[in-house]
């Protein structure tokens, strides 16, 4: 599990600074959670299933603050002016470009995946349950977002991924 480990933390670095920078031009940076614990009163958050060719769950919690400087920026608008939708809107399509991109980086060439929708979620980020397999922060513009990835089935994953 730790070369799991070494490789989601590697690859998810780089597809979620390349993710953000694409949709906002925002940089990010890794964390120590011990260093930069959640404010989880003013994140949102998002998860979403990948169900081939094993079964994921990725969730994304990102500072509300983050969500409209990334919604100013992509839709060119005055900030009084972003809505509640935008912002769900925002947070849903990066975590699904983000899964897209990480499965992509991950997976042979010759594999294919299938992502559910994302869906809101309102439960606590920072716990980690006994199907997580991987957790981190980062910060972008000295915002937090988190990312939790959890399995059931480690071992067909990192048979796929031939770790």
């Amino acid at each position: 599990m730790a070369k799991l480990q070494k490789l989601l933390a590697a690859t998810l670095a780089k597809v979620i600074d390349e993710t953000l920078e694409n949709m906002a031009f925002i940089s990010t940076e890794e964390v120590d959670t011990e260093q930069a614990p959640l404010e989880l009163e003013n994140m949102r958050a998002v998860c979403l299933l990948i169900t081939a060719p094993v079964v994921m769950e990725i969730r994304l919690g990102m500072a509300e603050e983050l969500l409209h400087q990334i919604v100013e920026t992509m839709y060119t608008i005055d900030a009084d002016d972003i809505t509640q939708e935008q912002i769900a809107d925002v947070l849903a399509e990066t975590l699904n470009t983000l899964a897209g991109c990480l499965m992509t980086e991950l997976l042979p060439a010759d594999q294919a995946f299938s992502l559910s929708l994302p869906e809101a979620v309102t439960d606590d980020l920072s716990t980690a349950d006994d199907n997580t397999i991987f957790a981190t922060q980062y910060m972008a513009d000295d915002l937090p977002i988190s990312v939790k990835i959890s399995a059931a089935a480690t071992e067909e994953l990192e048979k796929i991924l031939k770790i």
